[in-house]
């Protein structure tokens, strides 16, 4: 019976197969190791830029809508927290003589609803309150070694928690307080937050960008 004799060059073959993986290896986690010390760079650069708040709430002028006469509450077309367009019929009454609606006067977020269909109202009465999209702000709080690195018009990004990080508003810094106690005002975009509503009193967290 034959016998096959060993290969006398399998051994130089699995030793430069291994010590190719092993170089291959090593290359890959070079990469690995570039790629995180480059974002880590970026990383504490554009933090380093970046003054951030959670102490920070929605604020905003609040408008009643106004029974226009004394009646019957027929229909209530908004609930809290939709937004509305300027002149979108809200509440349709029945009065005395006719039919009677009370509209929105300018886009807004319903922030309450006071009235249910088939409520009697008389002239006058509040029957909804709206926030204006383009009256609404943030006050946000910054520690007082931070107030020294802001300006206005310095721009700013901005989360809330019910729209999670995905969402982002955009705004910019109007006005700055000269102690902790007094809140930064930033602006906010109408178009976005008529997108995804917020409401006065929604806790937010900034982000301010303080390289300009």
């Amino acid at each position: 019976m034959q016998t096959s004799l060993p290969d006398p060059h399998m051994g130089e073959r699995e030793y430069a197969e291994r010590r190719r993986r092993r170089q291959l290896a090593l290359a890959m986690l070079a990469v690995l190791l570039v790629i995180v010390a480059a974002f880590a760079v970026h990383w504490v650069q554009r933090m380093q830029y970046r003054e951030v708040s959670s102490d920070a709430v929605v604020e905003g002028r609040l408008v009643p809508v106004l029974a226009p006469v004394a009646g019957r509450v027929l229909a209530v077309a908004a609930e809290h927290g939709d937004s509305v367009r300027a002149g979108q019929a809200l509440v349709e009454l029945k009065g005395p003589v006719s039919h009677a609606m009370a509209a929105a006067p300018q886009a807004s977020v319903v922030t309450e609803r006071l009235v249910q269909a088939g409520q009697q109202v008389v002239a006058g009465a509040r029957l909804m309150v709206l926030a204006p999209l383009a009256d609404m702000w943030v006050a946000a709080r910054f520690e007082q070694s931070q107030l020294g690195r802001l300006a206005s018009g310095q721009p700013v990004t901005l989360t809330a928690a019910p729209y999670g990080r995905k969402i982002r508003f955009h705004g910019m810094v109007i006005h700055i307080g000269h102690q902790a106690a007094e809140p930064v005002r930033i602006s906010l975009d109408a178009s976005e937050v008529a997108a995804h509503p917020l409401q006065p009193g929604l806790p937010m967290r900034v982000s301010v960008d303080t390289r300009s």
